[in-house]
Protein backbone atom coordinates (compact mmCIF):
# COMPACT_ATOMS: atom_id res chain seq x y z
CA UNK A 1 0.00 0.00 0.00
CA UNK A 2 1.23 3.34 -1.03
CA UNK A 3 0.93 6.66 -1.94
CA UNK A 4 0.11 7.14 -5.76
CA UNK A 5 2.23 9.86 -7.31
CA UNK A 6 -0.04 12.79 -7.86
CA UNK A 7 0.09 16.32 -8.79
CA UNK A 8 -2.20 18.99 -7.15
CA UNK A 9 -2.04 22.54 -5.76
CA UNK A 10 -2.13 22.86 -1.71
CA UNK A 11 -4.61 25.48 -0.81
CA UNK A 12 -1.80 27.94 -0.51
CA UNK A 13 -1.05 27.85 -3.59
CA UNK A 14 2.14 25.81 -4.37
CA UNK A 15 1.80 23.03 -7.25
CA UNK A 16 2.54 19.99 -5.04
CA UNK A 17 3.60 16.53 -6.40
CA UNK A 18 2.91 13.85 -3.40
CA UNK A 19 4.92 11.34 -2.20
CA UNK A 20 7.97 13.12 -3.84
CA UNK A 21 7.27 16.61 -1.88
CA UNK A 22 6.15 15.34 1.41
CA UNK A 23 9.45 16.85 3.49
CA UNK A 24 9.31 14.49 6.81
CA UNK A 25 10.12 10.82 7.95
CA UNK A 26 6.28 10.55 8.71
CA UNK A 27 3.26 12.18 7.43
CA UNK A 28 0.05 12.10 8.92
CA UNK A 29 -3.16 12.40 6.11
CA UNK A 30 -6.47 12.93 6.87
CA UNK A 31 -8.35 11.90 3.68
CA UNK A 32 -12.00 12.41 3.52
CA UNK A 33 -14.14 11.47 0.54
CA UNK A 34 -17.34 12.95 1.06
CA UNK A 35 -18.55 16.52 1.40
CA UNK A 36 -19.95 15.85 4.64
CA UNK A 37 -17.04 14.41 6.06
CA UNK A 38 -15.63 17.88 6.35
CA UNK A 39 -16.90 18.02 9.68
CA UNK A 40 -15.16 14.94 10.67
CA UNK A 41 -12.08 15.98 8.85
CA UNK A 42 -11.62 19.31 10.83
CA UNK A 43 -12.36 17.40 14.10
CA UNK A 44 -8.64 16.29 14.07
CA UNK A 45 -7.23 19.77 12.74
CA UNK A 46 -6.72 21.80 16.46
CA UNK A 47 -5.01 17.90 17.67
CA UNK A 48 -2.52 17.73 15.23
CA UNK A 49 -2.13 20.89 14.85
CA UNK A 50 -1.70 21.58 18.33
CA UNK A 51 0.99 18.34 18.20
CA UNK A 52 2.74 20.22 15.54
CA UNK A 53 3.32 23.42 16.81
CA UNK A 54 3.26 23.08 20.72
CA UNK A 55 3.34 19.46 21.61
CA UNK A 56 5.23 16.60 20.86
CA UNK A 57 5.54 16.38 17.28
CA UNK A 58 7.14 20.35 17.50
CA UNK A 59 10.81 19.07 16.78
CA UNK A 60 10.27 16.07 15.69
CA UNK A 61 10.86 14.67 11.92
CA UNK A 62 6.60 14.05 10.83
CA UNK A 63 4.04 16.72 9.79
CA UNK A 64 0.55 16.36 9.14
CA UNK A 65 -1.90 17.18 5.80
CA UNK A 66 -5.71 16.91 5.45
CA UNK A 67 -6.60 16.02 1.67
CA UNK A 68 -9.70 16.12 0.87
CA UNK A 69 -10.50 13.63 -2.33
CA UNK A 70 -13.18 14.59 -4.86
CA UNK A 71 -13.74 12.90 -8.31
CA UNK A 72 -12.35 14.56 -11.76
CA UNK A 73 -14.28 17.45 -12.74
CA UNK A 74 -14.61 19.73 -15.47
CA UNK A 75 -12.10 22.35 -14.50
CA UNK A 76 -13.92 25.27 -13.94
CA UNK A 77 -15.90 23.28 -11.35
CA UNK A 78 -12.56 21.95 -9.95
CA UNK A 79 -11.31 25.61 -9.57
CA UNK A 80 -14.70 27.27 -8.10
CA UNK A 81 -14.14 24.59 -5.47
CA UNK A 82 -10.91 25.37 -4.93
CA UNK A 83 -11.88 29.23 -4.27
CA UNK A 84 -14.42 27.91 -1.79
CA UNK A 85 -12.14 25.80 0.11
CA UNK A 86 -9.53 28.38 0.25
CA UNK A 87 -11.40 30.87 1.30
CA UNK A 88 -13.36 28.47 4.30
CA UNK A 89 -9.80 27.38 5.49
CA UNK A 90 -7.62 29.05 8.58
CA UNK A 91 -4.74 30.66 7.14
CA UNK A 92 -2.56 27.99 8.89
CA UNK A 93 -3.99 25.19 7.90
CA UNK A 94 -3.65 26.66 4.44
CA UNK A 95 -0.24 24.66 3.62
CA UNK A 96 -1.62 21.46 4.96
CA UNK A 97 -4.90 21.27 3.19
CA UNK A 98 -4.45 19.82 -0.35
CA UNK A 99 -7.35 18.69 -2.32
CA UNK A 100 -7.23 15.90 -4.71
CA UNK A 101 -9.07 15.27 -7.83
CA UNK A 102 -8.64 11.86 -9.13
CA UNK A 103 -10.50 8.70 -9.63
CA UNK A 104 -11.36 8.18 -5.67
CA UNK A 105 -11.45 3.67 -6.26
CA UNK A 106 -8.25 3.53 -7.55
CA UNK A 107 -6.54 6.32 -5.07
CA UNK A 108 -7.84 4.40 -2.37
CA UNK A 109 -6.93 1.00 -3.20
CA UNK A 110 -3.41 2.18 -3.95
CA UNK A 111 -3.64 3.56 -0.16
CA UNK A 112 -5.55 0.50 1.34
CA UNK A 113 -8.44 2.03 2.28
CA UNK A 114 -11.47 -0.46 1.70
CA UNK A 115 -14.59 2.16 1.84
CA UNK A 116 -14.93 6.03 1.88
CA UNK A 117 -17.79 5.89 4.39
CA UNK A 118 -15.74 7.66 7.05
CA UNK A 119 -12.41 9.72 7.39
CA UNK A 120 -9.39 7.91 7.12
CA UNK A 121 -6.16 9.05 8.78
CA UNK A 122 -3.06 7.33 7.26
CA UNK A 123 0.69 7.61 8.46
CA UNK A 124 2.80 7.85 5.50
CA UNK A 125 6.51 7.57 5.05
CA UNK A 126 8.15 10.21 3.11
CA UNK A 127 8.46 7.67 0.17
CA UNK A 128 4.69 7.08 0.23
CA UNK A 129 4.35 4.38 1.98
CA UNK A 130 1.59 3.71 4.29
CA UNK A 131 2.21 2.13 7.54
CA UNK A 132 -0.78 3.10 9.83
CA UNK A 133 -4.51 3.60 8.96
CA UNK A 134 -7.31 4.73 11.90
CA UNK A 135 -10.56 5.07 10.55
CA UNK A 136 -13.33 8.26 11.58
CA UNK A 137 -13.66 11.31 13.27
CA UNK A 138 -11.13 12.48 16.39
CA UNK A 139 -11.88 11.14 19.72
CA UNK A 140 -9.18 11.51 22.83
CA UNK A 141 -8.89 7.52 22.32
CA UNK A 142 -8.02 7.74 18.22
CA UNK A 143 -5.33 10.68 19.13
CA UNK A 144 -3.62 9.34 21.84
CA UNK A 145 -3.38 6.17 19.28
CA UNK A 146 -2.59 7.62 16.57
CA UNK A 147 0.30 9.87 18.60
CA UNK A 148 1.47 6.24 20.06
CA UNK A 149 1.65 4.30 16.60
CA UNK A 150 3.79 7.65 15.52
CA UNK A 151 6.04 7.88 18.42
CA UNK A 152 6.59 4.02 17.93
CA UNK A 153 7.47 4.70 14.07
CA UNK A 154 9.91 7.34 14.66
Amino acid sequence: MSFPQTETTALSRQAITLPKDFKHKLNVCVFGFKKEQKVDVKTWEPFLLDLKQNGEWKDKNVDFYVIPTMPQLFWLIQNTIFEAMYWGTQTEMLQRSIPIHTNQDEFRKSLGIESDSEVCVCVIEKEGKVLSKLNGAFTKEKGQELLQRVNELL
